[in-house]
């Protein structure tokens, strides 16, 4: 399975709005991810942010699927696209898939723990849930989310981790 995927007019705007949760995350002392979930219809049901610190599973991705869990929505996921800063973990895809999430956009790819970088998409049970994934979408907004992760990475102590987790080297950080 292909995970660039279709990118759609709307992708833009949602994964902007990620953006500014990661931002608020980041401000707050914990790892930059937003995390908005949208219905067929382009309406926001569900944003959450990170409350995560190094080791910990507070993903704003697990909030976000957790209220939609809650209000106990007939078919949960089906047709509703998922839009997150980064590559969605294993946990967090594994919740996504289980929730019938019909489409899951990243705006940056996570080489360190991102599920692509695990899952084999041509597997039957994946292969079933009938997910589109798309990542990294725009140069622009992958770009914001790399230079947030790199200072987050930094301010954590974990700057050695920039290639491992993001893909690139030599990339300096700039301040803003």
């Amino acid at each position: 399975m292909e995970t660039r995927g279709n990118v759609q007019e709307l992708d833009r705007r949602f994964l902007s709005r990620t953006i500014e949760l990661a931002k608020s995350a980041f401000s707050k002392g914990y790892s930059p991810v937003g995390c908005v979930i949208v219905d067929r219809e382009n309406n926001i049901l569900y944003e959450a942010e990170s409350r995560r610190l190094i080791g910990t599973i507070s993903h704003a991705e697990m909030f976000a699927l957790l209220e939609l869990q809650r209000d106990n929505i007939p078919d949960w996921g089906m047709g509703l696209t998922m839009y997150c800063t980064l590559e969605p973990c294993l946990m967090c895809m594994g919740m996504s898939l289980i929730a019938r999430i019909s489409r899951i956009v990243w705006a940056i790819n996570d080489f360190w723990g991102g599920a692509s970088r695990i899952y084999k998409f041509d597997h039957p049970y994946l292969v079933s849930r009938k997910t589109e994934f798309v990542s990294a979408p725009f140069l622009d907004l992958e770009r914001i989310a790399q230079e947030m992760w790199m200072k987050y990475l930094e301010s954590t102590g974990h700057a050695h981790m920039t290639l491992a987790v993001l893909g690139i080297e030599g990339v300096e950080c700039v301040s803003s």
